[in-house]
């Protein structure tokens, strides 16, 4: 339900928990950015946004993927 989906960003505490999991050093092993990243063909020069980017986890590799001579 749409009124319960910003639930866990209400108080300060439960914003810091779930930065904390999304900055969990496990990800990489979880999530598979690099692959995720190569499966999305970014070649440099593409244009591409984080939409809802949260704490940013994902912004390092598509910005060597655009711009590997910026990193």
């Amino acid at each position: 339900m749409a009124t319960n989906a910003n639930r866990g960003y209400q108080t300060k505490e439960a914003r810091d928990a779930v930065a904390k999991r999304l900055s969990d050093g496990h990800r990489d092993q979880t999530q598979h950015p690099r692959e995720l990243v190569e499966a999305m063909a970014l070649r440099p020069g593409s244009t591409v946004a984080d939409v809802g980017t949260g704490t940013g986890y994902m912004l390092p590799y598509l910005s060597r993927a655009v711009a590997p001579e910026a990193t």
